[in-house]
């Protein structure tokens, strides 16, 4: 018995030491850059409809067979010169044709900020969207509809959202 006893009590330190042994940690790396992740065309692919003024159980319903159209719209942003120009062919689609961009943080997005022709549209960004990482644009527009007024800054009675797949 004190053979064992002796045993366990000069295995414990030894197995102490190797525990405390200091691990090497992979490092992370630089981050994916949102800037050159939406740098790319998109093609729309489909769009949900959310009505903001419900409750959030039954708010929201599937448009992408009526508003995308046979020949679905197109975007392309540029991170070079901040610009972006859309095609939006046969799909419904409230967003300015072209026109200058920006992120509100380029290192965590929350929004993208178009400005054309004066006019300023926000969309929230719905997902993340990093080069070589994610295949699909999501985001959300935020309009009143027809002669409904704006409730608060940033919402309206209605909201798109669209998601777009690396084309």
């Amino acid at each position: 018995m004190k053979n064992k006893i002796l045993k366990i009590v000069l295995f414990l330190p030894l197995c102490l030491f190797f525990a405390c042994e200091q691990m090497n940690e992979p490092e992370l790396g630089v981050p994916f850059s949102k800037v050159e992740g939406i740098n790319d065309q998109w093609i729309l692919e489909s769009i949900v409809q959310v009505d903001l003024l419900t409750s959030a159980s039954q708010n929201s319903v599937d448009v992408t067979r009526i508003m995308l159209g046979d020949d679905p719209a197109e975007i392309e942003f540029s991170s070079a010169d901040f610009t972006f120009d859309l095609d939006a062919k046969s799909s419904k689609i409230f967003l300015p044709e072209s026109g200058s961009w920006s992120f509100d943080n380029n290192d965590f997005p929350s929004l993208i900020n178009m400005e054309s022709q004066g006019q300023s549209t926000s969309l929230s960004l719905l997902a993340p969207v990093r080069a070589e990482v994610d295949e699909y644009l999501y985001f959300q527009y935020t309009r009143p509809i027809g002669d409904c007024a704006v409730l608060e800054e940033g919402e309206g009675a209605v909201a798109y959202k669209y998601r777009f797949k690396r084309k």
